[in-house]
């Protein structure tokens, strides 16, 4: 099993964003974590500056990549 998410919790942390995980990768930080966040990612996209995407397809959840209208 890769150790890969460990670099992403250690980079959120030194960087103080949140961390938005899918079905894949849920449990990889506990609930109380102050960078784990759940159920907001809908509106957090919506104000984003810049999002970083990885290891997750871009399908219908993600709405293929495009920005809303």
């Amino acid at each position: 099993m890769s150790r890969g998410h460990q670099k992403a919790i250690d980079l959120a942390r030194s960087l103080n964003i949140p961390l938005y995980m899918n079905g894949a990768s849920r449990g990889i930080l506990p609930p109380g974590d102050p960078h784990y966040f759940n159920r907001t990612r809908s509106s957090a996209f919506k104000k984003a500056d810049v999002i970083v995407i990885v290891g997750t397809p871009f399908d219908f959840r993600m709405g293929y990549g495009k920005k809303d209208q």
